[in-house]
């Protein structure tokens, strides 16, 4: 535990350690990757104004119909470094999707992921690990219907991108 404790603390100074650079311009990217951000593989849409990220996922190789949408927090002002992501997602389906008898659904999710950006020019490299929350609601031809669900999942995501 020490370990991951002096890990992080180091990774916080070698961010905060550029914090004094600012940079109110906004920023785009748009990052390639997989993880719930990403819609299991897809892309990001970003846009950072100083120290935060907003982003909207766009899945190539989703699941489920839907979208993912959030927002990351960086200590340095040039979006690299530590970041803390808030990442949501919304996602509905018609039919029996899970062989299950159900009719339809839709899927709610809120996760938390602390991860770390890596950026060269205008490329970057990002990874992140946390986790979440998933609410389901499903609905069946019989009762009970719908049903609704609670889940904890872990949430990790891994992407490359380009920053303009």
């Amino acid at each position: 535990m020490n370990k991951v404790c002096a890990l992080a603390a180091a990774l916080l100074a070698a961010g905060s350690a550029r914090a004094t650079e600012t940079s109110e311009v906004p920023q785009f990217s748009v990052s390639l990757g997989g993880g719930f951000a990403y819609e299991i593989v897809g892309l990001n849409l970003a846009l950072r104004v100083d120290h935060v990220e907003g982003y909207l996922g766009l899945g190539l190789l989703t699941l489920i119909p839907g979208a993912a949408f959030g927002a990351r927090w960086f200590p340095r002002p040039d979006g690299a470094g530590f970041f803390l992501g808030l990442n949501g997602g919304f996602h509905s389906y018609t039919g029996s999707f899970f062989e299950n008898g159900a009719t339809g659904g839709r899927f709610v999710s809120a996760t938390l992921t602390p991860g770390y950006r890596f950026a060269w020019e205008h490329f970057f490299l990002q990874a992140a690990v946390g986790g979440g929350f998933l609410y389901a609601l499903t609905f069946y031809y019989r009762p009970p219907s719908p049903t609704k669900n609670w889940t904890f999942f872990p949430d990790a995501m891994l992407a490359l991108g380009l920053r303009f």
